[in-house]
This record gives C-alpha cells, structure tokens and sequence, in this order.
C-alpha cells in the first residue's frame, strides 16, 4: 500500500509487521514437520524453518514501500509549497521505513521522466497508466518529480528503488540510459549522445550524482491480468514498435 494513497493512512508499525511473518513462518514450520514422512514417500520437495537457528541479520531495505508520483505523491506533497506534508513525515518516521519504490507500481508504467524534470512550471503533462477509472487521475504535472523524489530520500536516509516504466511512448534502451546518466552521471563524461544529462541534473540544481543503485523495469510487463494489459495493449501499437525497432541497437538498461 503506497504512502497516503486514497482512503488510507500510514499507521502499520515494524513489531506488528514483524509479528506477523513470525506467524506466519511458525505455522509454515508446522505444516513442514507435520508429515514428512508422508511428503517424502510422495516425492514432493519440504522446506523446513527453524526460527531458533540464526541466518543472520534482515537488510532494513526490505522495509520499504510504493511512493506514487502522481497526484502530488497520493496526496502527501505540498505541490505549493514543495515539502512532504508534516502528517506524512510523523508517520514516516513512526514506521521507519528504509526504501521506496519510485514513481510507483502500475501507475507509472507510463511515466515519463524528461517530463519529470526541470522547473514544475514548465514540465508537461503525464497520463497515469492506471488512468482515472482506477485512481490515477487525467493527465497531469508531475509536482513530485524526480529531482524532489531523490532530495527527498537524500535527505532521509531512504534507499530509492527506481521503477522505469515501458509504457511510455518514448521508452527505449536509450531513454533508459540517459536516466541512468541524469540521476548517477558526473558532468562533462556523458557517453550517450546528444544531451549531457548529468549536466541538465547539475543544472536543476543537484551537481552530485544521487546515490541510487537499484533499477527496476516494469510494471508487471509480462502480467496477465487486465489491470496490466490494457495499457500494455494500448502501447502496442505499429508506431510504437517501429520506434523500439529503430532503438534496439542503443545502450542497454543499466543497473547497479
């Protein structure tokens, strides 16, 4: 469940989280221990837990969680006054988490970064994948962009998981790698050609590179159901494959 998403507000705390995959682990062990006998004499596979044994210690990046960029970050950005709403820092801060998953899930599959960029007030508009029928909303400006995303977790010690999304009609292994360059490059050693996009982040006010490390590439591309496919359906289109064919032999996605 993302941060402030609609109808809901961010109130689960780690010790109940924790609680709650020790239950669950406890009644997996049971059921492993209950016939093994019986298992083995099927031929099936057992996975057997043991929670007296120590593994070692639990990376506080898995306490992590979507942070949608649209609609003013489902409600927790102050567009006006460009700052996290106070309510969201407290509950941020109760429940510690250490990752985020940016711009979103499903509803960025058709984000589109270079719009995401710059000052607000000169940025287009971006269609949200999921649309209004499912809470995405009509098309809109990315108040909570990508330079406010990665100050934001700088700021906070927040670990930010990049999602690029597919669904974009300029999504291609070149705009995949000229993100990469925006958020890690150094100014002045671009590789890619045209644009020195580590240059434009200097420019949009961060002339470090943000410490990100981890890319993801979706949403879901490969789901089944209709929540992914119709926009999936709706990228596939005989220009939108004509533009992939002609940027397959650019820069692959990279990752750290």
């Amino acid at each position: 469940m993302p941060f402030g998403s609609e109808g809901s507000q961010l109130t689960a705390k780690l010790p109940c989280c924790l609680s709650h995959v020790l239950m669950t682990l406890a009644t997996f062990s049971w059921v492993c221990h209950g016939q093994p006998r019986d298992a083995a004499e099927r031929g099936e596979t057992m996975i057997r837990l043991d929670p007296k044994q120590d593994r070692g210690a639990i990376s506080p990046l898995i306490y992590g969680s979507n942070q949608r960029y649209n609609n003013d970050a489902s409600g927790t950005w102050d567009a006006a006054e460009q700052h996290m709403k106070p309510a969201f820092e407290g509950h941020h801060r109760e429940a510690g988490l250490k990752s985020i998953r940016y711009p979103g899930g499903t509803v960025a599959s058709t984000f589109e970064w270079k719009h995401a960029i710059g000052p607000v007030g000169e940025r287009r508009r971006i269609q949200p994948a999921q649309g209004i029928k499912a809470g995405g909303g009509g098309p809109q400006v990315a108040t909570w962009g990508v330079d406010e995303a990665a100050r934001w977790c700088e700021q906070n010690g927040v670990e930010l998981v990049y999602m690029y999304g597919i669904g974009a009609p300029n999504s291609n292994p070149q705009d995949a790698s000229d993100l990469v360059e925006y958020l890690r490059g150094t100014p002045g050693q671009h590789r890619n050609k045209g644009r020195d996009w580590a240059q434009a982040r200097a420019d949009n006010g961060h002339p470090a590179p943000y410490h990100i490390r981890f890319f993801e590439i979706g949403n879901e591309a490969d789901g089944p159901n209709e929540v992914q496919r119709y926009w999936l359906n709706a990228v596939d289109t005989e220009a939108n494959r004509a533009k992939r064919a002609a940027h397959a032999a650019a820069a692959p996605l990279l990752c750290a």
